[in-house]
């Protein structure tokens, strides 16, 4: 990811964002998600894609894929959620305007 975002090849990023994802999946262990996941890639390799060239800074995709890999290591729930969460805001929210993470309770 860090070579994609540094030769500006967004198309090779999304791709393999796609394959982070998958990868995180398949080693969870559990048959079930790698399936579901596999009826629902098409489609977010196409939001991947979409979303590569609206990202602020297409540099930083790296950098939160591997905070996640290094949250996942932990194996610490807490740590694992707040560094996913802040993921999903992130690429939910790329390219509306919204730059801080909603409140919580």
């Amino acid at each position: 990811m860090q070579r994609a975002a540094s030769q500006g090849a967004l198309d090779q990023l999304a791709e393999d964002d796609v394959r982070f994802h998958e990868t995180v999946i398949a080693r969870s262990g559990h048959p079930h998600c790698l399936q579901i996941w596999r009826t629902i890639e098409p489609r977010v390799r196409a939001y991947f894609r979409r979303d590569a060239p609206a990202h602020p800074s297409p540099f930083e995709l790296p950098d939160e894929h591997q905070e996640l890999l290094d949250a996942l290591r932990t194996r610490d729930e807490a740590t694992v959620m707040a560094v996913l969460e802040r993921h999903i805001w992130n690429h939910f929210n790329v390219g509306d305007g919204r730059e801080a993470e909603p409140e919580r309770a």
